[in-house]
C-alpha cells in the first residue's frame, strides 16, 4: 500500500484518525498507531512483518541499555545492527560459493515445502538475479 492508493487515502487512514481521536490517553494513542503501522506494513509484504517487529524489540532494548548503563557500545552495536539490516535488504545477501546447505532447506523440510525458493529470505529467480 502507498499512501497515493485510493485504499490508503478513504478507508485507511480515516479509520486509523477515527481509532486515533477515540482514544483519551496517550498510551492508547500510541498502541492504535503502533497497530495501524503494522498493518500497513504488511499490507505491502506480510513476510517481513516479523523482522520488523524483531528490529523494534532489538531497539527497544538497547535503549534500555543506553539508558541504564550509559556507554557508547550500546550505541554502536544498535547502529551496526540497524545499518547491517539496511545493507542487506539494499545489497542482498552474500553468495554461499555453492554450498547450499542450511536453515533454508531444513525449513523446507519442516514445513514440506517443494522449493527451497519458498523458505529462502532473499530468493533467487527470474525476477531478482541480483542481490
Amino acid at each position: 500500500m502507498v499512501f497515493s492508493n485510493l485504499i490508503f487515502l478513504y478507508l485507511f487512514l480515516p479509520v486509523c484518525l477515527i481509532f486515533y481521536f477515540l482514544c483519551q490517553n496517550i498510551r492508547a494513542k500510541n498502541a492504535v498507531l503502533i497497530v495501524f503501522s503494522l498493518i500497513f506494513y504488511a499490507w505491502g509484504e506480510p513476510v517481513y512483518l516479523l523482522l520488523m517487529i524483531a528490529s523494534a524489540a532489538v531497539n527497544w532494548y538497547f535503549g534500555l541499555l543506553i539508558e541504564r548503563r550509559r556507554k557508547k557500545i550500546f550505541l554502536i552495536l544498535a547502529l551496526v545492527l540497524d545499518l547491517g539490516c539496511l545493507a542487506v535488504f539494499k545489497y542482498g545477501m552474500p553468495p554461499h560459493g555453492g554450498l547450499g546447505i542450511g536453515l533454508e532447506r531444513l525449513t523446507m523440510k519442516l514445513v514440506g515445502e517443494d522449493n527451497v525458493r519458498e523458505t529462502t529470505l532473499f530468493p533467487r529467480d527470474l525476477s531478482r538475479l541480483e542481490p
